[in-house]
């Protein structure tokens, strides 16, 4: 469903990382961080904070001063009832703010989602949601559930922004491997997606094929990390590191 509105130049969006007290993060979020940098690059008049609850910054207080048009949320399963409540109190408050969710939670359960944001994007979210913001600024909203596009080639995305994150905040993050724990350490991913639909995991309902960094791509961002941030160390978080062998051994 598409309304019209006023349209604007410029557009405020807050994206929205709620934590789980009980399985703290150890990461940034990594959707947030592409969704942003894709969003920076294809909307040049957009101001973009992240408010990431796990690096212990307050939402309500961040989200009173930053005063965003669009706010965002990706959550988990384990974080999605923050999320909820988030969304239940934006639209209380009858706001005027467009409020979207995104995730694996919101990705398997959409209608849920839906009655707590005004849309919910299913599936991949950098072109979906640049769309959003773009046809916000054209004095459109759009709201409902809206399916994702796949990107078909991730080495074409931006670099994640890493300054839109309190990066400090997880260096230290105890990751429960041996060799890592108090160690400046960072996670990072070099692909997307699964080509097994084990039914535990939240892989079982997506399709699309398994897609790769390259390797000079992968170089740059671990570089990157080392040389601003004086990381040594670099956990994968891939949903299934292993599974090509040729890229194991470099003839990807």
């Amino acid at each position: 469903m598409v309304g019209v509105v006023e349209t604007r130049e410029t557009v405020k969006v807050a994206f929205v990382v709620p934590s789980n007290p009980n399985a703290p993060n150890t990461s940034p979020s990594f959707g947030i961080g592409c969704i942003a940098s894709y969003l920076k690059n294809e909307v040049p008049t957009v101001e973009i904070i992240v408010i990431d609850e796990a690096a212990g910054h307050d939402i309500n207080d961040m989200l009173s001063k930053f005063q965003p048009d669009i706010v965002g949320v990706s959550a988990s399963t384990s974080t999605v009832m923050g999320a909820y409540k988030l969304g239940d109190k934006l639209r209380e408050n009858s706001s005027g703010i467009l409020t979207v969710i995104g995730g694996v939670h919101a990705t398997n359960m959409p209608e849920e989602a839906l009655t707590h944001f005004d849309c919910v994007v299913v599936g991949e979210g950098e072109i979906v949601f640049a769309r959003i913001v773009q046809d916000f600024l054209d004095g459109k909203q759009v709201k409902g559930i809206i399916q994702g596009e796949e990107v078909k080639d991730i080495n074409t995305l931006p670099m994640i922004d890493y300054d839109l994150f309190d990066v400090e905040a997880y260096k230290n993050c105890y990751i429960g491997y041996s060799g890592l724990e108090k160690k400046p350490v960072l996670t990072i991913t070099t692909s997307r997606g699964c080509p097994y639909h084990c039914p535990f995991c939240y892989n079982y309902l997506r399709s699309g094929k398994v897609r790769y960094l390259n390797a000079e791509r992968v170089s740059e961002e671990v570089l990157y990390l080392h040389n601003k941030y004086n990381v040594n160390q670099f956990f994968f978080a891939d949903d299934e590191f292993l599974i090509n062998n040729r890229r194991q051994i470099g003839r990807a």
